[in-house]
C-alpha cells in the first residue's frame, strides 16, 4: 500500500490559523481571488478553481447539455415539480422532505446546482437559485421525518457551498453555524453513520471563512470516532473473504457502498486540520481506497455495490449512486494527497461506469451496472423485492436514490478538470475538451483552450491566452507561471511539446505530474501526447483469476471464464452477515440504504 507522500508544493506564507487546537499556515498569493476557500494551510497541494470559470466543450459540453434538458431539468426531470405523478417532491423549497425522498431530492439539486453552474445555464441557476433561498429564509434545514441522521443535510449542504462560492451570497456561511452550533449529532448506537459526513460541509464552510466553530466540531466527531475507521482501514483486508475472518470491522454501515465512498474520503479531507492526527487520518483514507482497489474495484473502474461492496467477479454490478459518489470523493484525494493516481481513476471511471449507467440522451439511467452480465433472473430479491428491473434503463427507479444522484455525474468532473496550485501556477489533472479562466502568479489573468477528442484520440492542445488586467500589457509582454501536467500511470511514452519543440523528457514528480515552468505568451500552445496500447488485464475472483481486457482510459470487457461463475453470488462476508440477509430477502432492522 502506497501511503502519504511528502507534499512537496510551497506556497507563501501570510498569517496562522488561530483555530484552537489546530495550528498551520494559510494559502497566500494572488491566486486565491480564483477561490473563495481563504483558510486553507498551505501544503495542500491543490485548490478547486471557482466554481463555473472551468468551462466543458466538444463531446463533454454535449453531453451535460443533453442532462440539462434530461435528467437534471427543472421541468424534463423526474424530480421537477408540476410534473403529474413525478411533481410529489419539489426539492427542498418546501423544508426536507420526507426521508424517503430527502436525500434523492438533495441529490438532484446538488448536481442541477453544479451543472447549472459548469454550463452557465440560466434556467437551472434560477431554479437553484429559488430552493436554497427558501432553506435559507426558513432558517433551518427542516426535519419533516429525518430525525438526527444528518445524511441527507450532508448532501444538500454541498449544493449550499458550489453556490456560495459561485455567488458570495453571505447568508450561506451564518446558516450553516446556526445549524451545526445547535443540532449537529451522531447516532451513537451507529457511530459510523453516514452523519459523519456532515463534517465536509462544516470543514469546507469554515474554509471558505465560517465560524471556527464549524471546524471544531467537526474535527470533534471526527475524533471521537476515528477509532473505527482506523482498525478498519489502516489494517490488513480479508485475504481469503473467509466467514470466520474479522479483520473489517462487521457493520452495514462501513460495507455499504455509497457509505464506504461518503466516509473514505473525510479523513484525508479533514486531516489538514488534524495536527498531529494529519498523516494517520490522510492514510486512513489512502488505505481505504486501496483496499476498495484491490478487492472490490470492476473494470470499469467503479467498486461493485449491490448496496453492499460485493467483491470482484464477471457478474459483480455497480449502483449508479456509487459511480457519482465515487468521482464526488476521489477529487478531494487528488486535492488534499495530490496524487495523479486519483486522476487516472477519475478518468477511467468517467469515461467507463458514467456512461454505462445512462442512456444515450441522458432521459434514463439503470441502477445497477455490470461489467458482464449475461442475463438477469425474472425474480432477483434484495431487501424481500424483486429488483430485477435495476439492470434496465429507465427514467425512475425504486428507491430513486440514482434518479438523483445521476444528475451529479457530469458537473464534479468537469469543474475538477482544472486545479490552483500553491506556487501560483495551474493543474491539469483531468484531461478532456474545455476552457478555464485563472489567475496565476504576478495576479496575470489567463485563459486555456483544450482543443481534444481525448479518450478518442491520443493528442491534447492546450492554447495560452494573457487577459488584460489592470497593469496592461503590451504586445510582446509575457508571465511566468507553471503548468502542471498529469501524466497518466498507465503511459509509458508521453511526450509534451510548447510550440512544436519537444520540452525534452517526460519527467513526472512524484506525484505524477510534469511541471513546465516559463514564460508564457498569448498563442503559445501545448501538445501533449499519450499513446495507448491496449492491454490484457485479469483481475481476482472468489472462484476464478479472469476478466477483460483494459485500453487505457477506456475498457472493453471479454466474458471470460464466465460460464464457469454462478449468475449471481452472495456478497462479500468478512463477518457480515448482513450480506446472506441482504441478498436473500429478508428485511433488515434498519430502513435500507438507497
Amino acid at each position: 500500500m502506497q501511503l502519504l507522500a511528502p507534499l512537496t508544493l510551497v506556497g507563501l506564507i501570510i498569517t496562522i490559523i488561530c483555530t484552537p487546537g489546530v495550528s498551520g499556515v494559510l494559502r497566500a498569493g494572488p491566486t486565491t481571488d480564483d477561490s473563495r476557500r481563504v483558510r486553507v494551510p498551505n501544503d495542500v497541494p491543490f485548490l478547486p478553481l471557482r466554481w463555473g470559470t472551468v468551462e466543458p466543450a466538444g463531446w463533454v459540453r454535449d453531453w451535460a447539455v443533453s442532462a440539462s434538458e434530461g435528467a437534471v431539468s427543472p421541468v424534463n426531470g423526474w424530480f421537477a415539480a408540476g410534473n403529474g405523478t413525478n411533481g410529489r417532491v419539489n426539492g427542498w423549497k418546501d423544508g426536507q422532505p420526507h426521508f424517503a425522498m430527502d436525500e434523492q431530492a438533495a441529490y438532484w439539486i446538488d448536481g442541477m446546482t453544479r451543472l447549472g453552474l459548469v454550463l452557465n445555464n440560466t434556467e437551472l441557476k434560477k431554479r437553484v437559485s429559488e430552493d436554497i433561498d427558501s432553506v435559507i429564509r426558513h432558517g433551518y434545514f427542516s426535519t419533516n421525518d429525518g430525525g438526527p441522521e444528518g445524511w441527507p443535510r450532508a448532501v444538500y449542504s454541498r449544493a449550499m457551498l458550489a453556490y456560495f462560492d459561485a455567488t458570495g451570497d453571505d447568508r450561506v456561511l451564518p446558516f450553516f453555524s446556526k445549524y451545526w452550533n445547535s443540532s449537529y449529532q451522531m447516532d451513537s448506537s451507529r457511530p459510523d453513520a453516514r452523519s459523519l459526513a456532515q463534517s465536509e460541509a462544516m470543514v469546507e464552510g469554515y474554509a471558505y471563512g465560517g465560524e471556527d466553530s464549524l471546524l471544531e466540531t467537526a474535527l470533534r466527531g471526527l475524533t471521537e470516532h476515528e477509532s473505527t475507521f482506523q482498525q478498519a482501514w489502516n489494517s490488513p483486508r480479508c485475504p481469503d473473504y473467509s466467514e470466520n475472518d474479522t479483520c473489517v470491522v462487521g457493520s452495514y454501515e462501513l460495507e455499504h457502498g455509497v457509505t464506504w465512498n461518503e466516509l473514505a474520503k473525510v479523513w484525508a479531507l479533514a486531516g489538514p486540520w488534524a495536527g498531529t492526527r494529519r498523516e494517520a487520518w490522510v492514510n486512513a483514507s489512502i488505505g481505504a481506497y486501496e483496499l476498495m482497489n484491490e478487492h472490490d474495484m470492476l473494470p470499469y473502474g467503479v467498486n461493485s455495490a449491490e448496496e453492499a461492496l460485493s467483491g470482484i467477479a464477471p457478474n459483480a454490478s455497480t449502483e449508479t449512486c456509487d459511480v457519482s459518489d465515487f468521482i464526488h470523493s476521489n477529487t478531494w484525494l487528488l486535492r488534499h494527497v495530490g496524487d495523479g493516481r486519483y486522476g487516472d481513476r477519475l478518468e477511467r471511471a468517467f469515461f467507463n461506469a458514467a456512461p454505462g449507467a445512462l442512456n444515450r440522451d441522458y432521459t434514463q439511467h439503470v441502477y445497477y451496472q455490470s461489467p458482464n452480465l449475461q442475463k438477469i433472473p425474472d425474480d432477483y430479491r434484495e431487501y424481500g423485492h424483486n429488483i430485477s428491473k435495476r439492470w434496465e434503463m429507465d427514467v425512475f427507479h425504486t428507491p430513486p436514490c440514482c434518479t438523483g444522484n445521476q444528475a451529479r455525474l457530469l458537473p464534479n468532473w468537469i469543474h475538477h478538470q482544472w486545479l490552483q496550485t500553491a506556487d501560483g501556477g495551474l493543474a491539469a489533472a483531468l484531461y478532456g475538451p474545455n476552457r478555464v479562466t485563472a489567475t496565476v502568479r504576478g495576479g496575470q489573468k489567463v485563459r486555456v483552450v483544450v482543443d481534444t477528442k481525448y479518450p478518442f484520440e491520443e493528442t491534447i492542445a492546450m492554447t495560452v491566452s494573457l487577459l488584460s488586467t489592470a497593469k496592461t500589457l503590451d504586445s510582446h509582454a509575457g508571465a511566468t507561471f507553471p503548468l502542471h501536467l498529469r501524466i497518466p500511470g498507465w503511459c509509458t511514452t508521453p511526450t509534451v511539446t510548447v510550440n512544436g519543440v519537444s520540452v525534452g523528457p517526460v519527467t513526472p514528480n512524484p506525484l505524477g505530474f510534469h511541471v513546465v515552468a516559463r514564460e508564457w505568451r498569448s498563442g503559445d500552445v501545448v501538445e501533449l501526447t499519450f499513446p495507448m496500447e491496449p492491454v490484457f488485464t485479469t483481475a481476482h475472483t472468489i472462484t476464478t483469476a479472469a476478466l477483460g481486457t483494459l485500453s487505457t482510459p477506456t475498457v472493453t470487457t471479454l466474458s471470460a471464464a464466465a460460464s464457469r461463475m454462478p449468475l449471481f453470488r452472495s456478497a462479500r462476508s468478512c463477518s457480515l452477515s448482513h450480506s446472506k440477509r441482504a441478498r436473500h430477502g429478508s428485511t433488515p432492522s434498519k430502513r435500507a440504504r438507497p
